[in-house]
């Protein structure tokens, strides 16, 4: 009976929704950036699409584990959206998050990639990566914001909780990255790579350990 992007949103408003919408934005970033990047050799390219594509494979096994389209026992009470969730940025915050957490995990593979080889460009790589990376997760922290403030009842905006500080992490990275090409001195690949890692190791913090209590691990 609820309104039609309602029921869309109920898919995503348990455990196993998010981690499919994950997936399925971790794969679909593969399949955008399969072609190499500027100053990326072919075997550095391949290297991260498989990287991705493991990674979105892994996370559609996980949900396959929880059993996301199992039907609802005999005599179960039928599944209600809590009251909390009947809201449009319900509809939009959530998948802005797990774009946002696609494209960290997206920079991460870029950098993993090239461990082992000499590349040039990985900077350029990183930064064309991070800026709209920065920008969804600021759009999907403020959204969540707004969530926290008008339908939550919070009395604010941010109230420094496990989830709010989890998602804050991978932005602080972000915003590290996005900037690296401010420093006036070339910066090392080590440290590029590590920066890179980084983002996605808070990606998995916020989502796999942080939300739900743990649960997700």
């Amino acid at each position: 009976g609820m309104p039609l992007l309602y029921r869309v949103a109920a898919t995503w408003s348990a455990r196993t929704g998010p981690l499919l919408l994950w997936s399925a934005f971790t794969v679909i970033l593969a399949w955008w950036g399969r072609a190499p990047f500027e100053d990326e050799s072919e075997p550095v390219a391949q290297r991260r699409i498989a990287l991705l594509g493991g990674f979105g494979a892994l996370l559609m096994l996980l949900s396959m584990h929880l059993r996301p389209f199992a039907p609802t026992a005999p005599g179960a009470p039928p599944g209600e959206l809590s009251p909390l969730l009947q809201t449009d940025l319900m509809v939009v915050h959530p998948p802005l998050v797990f774009l946002a957490y696609a494209y960290c995990m997206s920079i991460a593979a870029t950098g993993v990639a090239t461990v082992g080889r000499e590349e040039t460009g990985l900077l350029q790589r990183l930064v064309r990566q991070a800026r709209p990376a920065f920008f969804v997760t600021t759009l999907a922290i403020g959204l969540g914001g707004l969530w926290a403030y008008l339908i939550l009842d919070w009395g604010g905006y941010w109230a420094w909780d496990p989830v709010e500080t989890g998602s804050f992490l991978p932005w602080l990275a972000l915003a590290v990255m996005a900037h690296m090409r401010t420093v006036p001195r070339r910066v090392p690949d080590l440290v590029l790579r590590g920066v890179a890692m980084l983002t996605g190791g808070l990606a998995l913090f916020a989502t796999l350990v942080t939300r739900a209590g743990g649960a997700w691990a």
